[in-house]
């Protein structure tokens, strides 16, 4: 399930994820990463960072983590469920079209690089559709 990274670094997980796996407001989470992705739980897990789920179901990813995985207010996550375990990981933006990852923009919520919008734009698409 695709989610955001608020401006103070916060992440929503998903209610189904939640009521799976029996989290709910001010329970503790553990947070760590591992290959590149970042995990919560509940279960205590050696050198993951303990962080409180808030009355919104919303948990803190530490900066630490933020500033390696460059995590950054806006940036779009992928929320996986893995056994018991929330997987965090980040969403690579490629053009819905041409699958580019070079200067890719949101129209309407549809990742569309730069090259396929000019492309379009100077086509005779438009002729077409009418």
């Amino acid at each position: 399930m695709e989610r955001k990274i608020d401006e103070l670094g916060r992440v929503l997980i998903p209610i189904e994820m939640r009521r799976m796996l029996g989290i709910e407001a001010d329970d503790e989470l553990f947070i760590g990463m591992k290959d590149g992705n970042l995990y919560a739980t509940k279960e205590f897990v050696e050198g993951f960072i303990k962080r409180r789920v808030d009355f919104l179901s919303r948990v803190v990813i530490p900066i630490e983590y933020r500033r390696v995985l460059s995590f950054g207010d806006g940036t779009k996550v992928n929320i996986t469920l893995e056994k018991d375990r929330v997987k965090i990981s980040k969403i690579n933006a490629y053009c819905t079209f041409c699958a580019s990852s070079k200067d890719i923009k949101y129209v309407k919520g549809v990742r569309v690089c730069q090259s396929c919008i000019d492309e379009i734009k100077s086509s005779d698409f438009w002729e077409a559709v009418e």
